[in-house]
Parts: structure tokens; C-alpha cells; sequence
């Protein structure tokens, strides 16, 4: 079970930095690449109908999926280790209740991303 936590928080905070990381790369750039992670699926730049749209329209959900996969990467990072829950009964509550926050954030960042690819291609 260690292995797995330690897992699902390096997958978390990774790509919550990779998120940021796009987000800061996007506002410098500001230009439409073939990013997979941040264009909708079987979508490519070439295709984009509105590409300033389209940048405006995901820039800021990519920071917010990026800052709220880091502020759940750090939620988890107290079930690993023990740390600062004293309470078996929170330490329950955290270690379902933070998976599952993070997998309502992915399907939310799904229906952008589905959404996107509705308005802009």
C-alpha cells in the first residue's frame, strides 16, 4: 500500500508542476502547439478554428488543474507518512477523500478539454 501512495504523490505533484510548467509556457509563448496533454483528443494545432480562443479559453484551466493536483499531492503527502494526523478516523477520511477529489478534477478537465474541442474545432 506505501508503494502505491508514494506512487499516486509523484504522479500527483508531477503533474500538477508539468500543468504549471504549460500554464507559464503558454502565457510567455502564447502560441498552439501539438501538446496532447493540453489539446482535446484526435485534435491537432493545424485543426484549431480559434487559436487566441482557444488559449484563452484553456489557459486558465490548465494553472487550476495544475495548482489543485499540487494542493492535493501535498493534502496526501501527511497519509503516507503519518504526519500531523493524530486521529486514525482522519487519516481514513484523507486517504479516500483525496483520491477521489483528484479523480473528479480529471473528469472536470475532461469536459474542458471535450468542450474545447466542441467551440474550437
Amino acid at each position: 500500500m506505501a508503494t502505491f501512495s508514494l506512487l499516486m504523490l509523484l504522479l500527483l505533484v508531477g503533474s500538477g508542476i508539468y500543468s504549471i510548467y504549460l500554464w507559464l509556457r503558454l502565457r510567455k509563448e502564447w502560441c498552439l502547439t501539438d501538446n496532447k496533454f493540453m489539446l482535446p483528443g484526435n485534435c491537432s494545432a493545424a485543426d484549431c478554428l480559434d487559436e487566441d480562443g482557444f488559449l484563452e479559453y484553456i489557459a486558465p484551466k490548465i494553472a487550476l488543474f495544475g495548482m489543485g493536483l499540487v494542493l492535493l499531492g501535498l493534502l496526501y503527502l501527511p497519509c503516507i507518512f503519518n504526519l500531523f494526523i493524530t486521529s486514525l478516523l482522519m487519516l481514513k477520511i484523507m486517504s479516500i477523500a483525496v483520491p477521489v477529489l483528484t479523480l473528479l478534477l480529471f473528469v472536470w478537465f475532461m469536459f474542458v478539454q471535450h468542450k474545447a474541442s466542441k467551440l474550437f474545432w
